[in-house]
């Protein structure tokens, strides 16, 4: 992933490049960020609460606190890490330009659920402009609904509501979670 960051970057830098050459690098980082975190510290699973925190964190600045993210703690496959933080990026890259962190009121809600046998994962804004449902499917709504969908085995919903953005997916525990190593 590194060396695909790197051509990206030489073959796409220009000072005036796209909005579409930006985003492009920016979802190559969050990709690199993830591996390299995953790599770094030997892992073969990445705890949840974390990797949300990390994937977001770029997008808040000083505005943290407008951002909950609540949830017991879960270790999961690095499959299933890469697409969650890929979705993630996306998620939080759409609020910060259309949705709840466009403006200075809105809030976004991050947590999840774990049950004997369920996942479930929602995303919602609120007090971000009016939301209107996209007439077109462009690459963050593929990304969400193929790659997370296909590496989570899960269902996935949207839902644009007039007041907030919100995303569901509910999952097998078993395809998420990591393999233990053994006892510790």
């Amino acid at each position: 992933m590194a060396i695909v960051q790197v051509i990206a970057r030489h073959s796409l830098r220009s000072p005036n490049a796209a909005p579409e050459v930006l985003a492009f690098e920016s979802r190559i980082d969050a990709i690199v960020r993830t591996h390299t975190r995953l790599l770094s510290e030997n892992e073969r699973a990445g705890e949840l609460e974390e990797i949300v925190r990390q994937t977001i964190a770029p997008f808040l600045g000083p505005e943290q606190d407008r951002v909950t993210i609540q949830g017991p703690p879960l270790r999961l496959r690095p499959k299933v890490v890469t697409a969650l933080a890929m979705a993630l990026h996306e998620l939080a890259t759409n609020a910060v330009k259309y949705g709840a962190l466009s403006n200075q009121f809105g809030l976004v809600d991050i947590h999840w659920e774990v049950t004997d046998e369920t996942f479930d994962f929602w995303w919602t804004e609120r007090g971000g402009p009016p939301v209107v449902a996209p007439t077109t499917k462009g690459f963050g709504s593929l990304l969400i609904s193929r790659v997370l969908q296909a590496e989570t085995r899960g269902d996935i919903t949207s839902d644009f509501d007039a007041h907030g953005y919100r995303l569901h997916l509910t999952a097998r525990l078993d395809a998420l979670v990591a393999i233990a190593a053994g006892p510790e």
